[in-house]
């Protein structure tokens, strides 16, 4: 009988996760795409992983923006956002030309969102992107949600 107790690290690579070595210790790194969305499906209001869901599907993420990349010029600002949910998880989030000077007072790193967009796959063997339409930092939700209830 095979000893299943043994502490030897695990060297079978799982497909969609990278596996990186420091010295201290081994990391796993998750691969985008993973993030927990909320939508409405066929059924009603379902949540599944980001990868999961339909193209052209609206969805609700929240999570806390890791990484903010500023792209084009002046005059056709925009920017991709990595969106990392409490678990872990990632996406990566788009904001249009259109949207960048609305929403860029939100798009910054360890600001905690809640952003709405639609669910976009720009190739088929890349994870699907969401295009962000709506961005709101969730001391906005909670201060509105405070002056709601009182």
């Amino acid at each position: 009988m095979k000893d299943r107790t043994s502490t030897t690290p695990v060297t079978k690579t799982v497909p969609g996760t990278e596996l990186t070595t420091s010295s201290a210790s081994t990391a796993v790194e998750k691969r985008p795409g993973r993030l927990l969305v909320e939508y409405f499906g066929d059924l009603g209001p379902a949540t599944r992983h980001l990868d999961m869901v339909p193209v052209r599907t609206m969805v609700t993420a929240m999570g806390r923006i890791s990484k903010v990349g500023i792209v084009g010029d002046d005059v056709n600002p925009r920017a991709i956002v990595c969106l990392t949910g409490s678990d872990g998880e990632s996406a990566q989030c788009t904001v249009d030309t259109e949207h960048y000077l609305d929403l860029f007072d939100y798009l910054v790193e360890g600001t905690f969102v809640v952003l709405r967009g639609t669910v976009r796959r720009p190739l088929s063997t890349m994870p699907a992107v969401i295009d962000v339409m709506v961005i709101r930092s969730a001391q906005d939700i909670c201060a509105q949600a405070g002056v709601v209830s009182a």
